[in-house]
């Protein structure tokens, strides 16, 4: 799985620890960092699990659950912390519908 950093806090970081090793260091680290080619990452979005509850079409006594995720709008048979299709990270607790 690919690790997605923020660059600028880690060129801030990184160039006060390579100054002390002289400015040039510094210079060529920032220089590698800015050359890196940049991923197209949207941020993580944060949605719920809204349960729903429907009769079973073969059984009078028993209900079918599922899960919809509040962001994508899919609809699971399981609950996880966060959606598998849009990747989106879970509040606690479920909501009915």
């Amino acid at each position: 799985m690919a690790k997605y950093i923020d660059a600028d806090k880690l060129i801030k970081d990184y160039t006060d620890i390579f100054t002390e090793y002289g400015i040039e260091l510094a210079e060529q680290f920032q220089g590698v960092i800015n050359q890196s080619p940049a991923e197209n990452v949207a941020p993580r979005e944060s949605a719920e699990w809204i349960e729903k509850v429907k009769p079973c079409e073969w059984s009078e006594d028993d209900v079918e659950i599922s899960y919809k995720c509040s962001h994508c709008n899919n609809i699971f048979d399981y609950v996880s912390n966060y959606c598998p299709n849009c990747g989106s990270k879970m509040k606690e607790g479920l909501r009915r519908e």
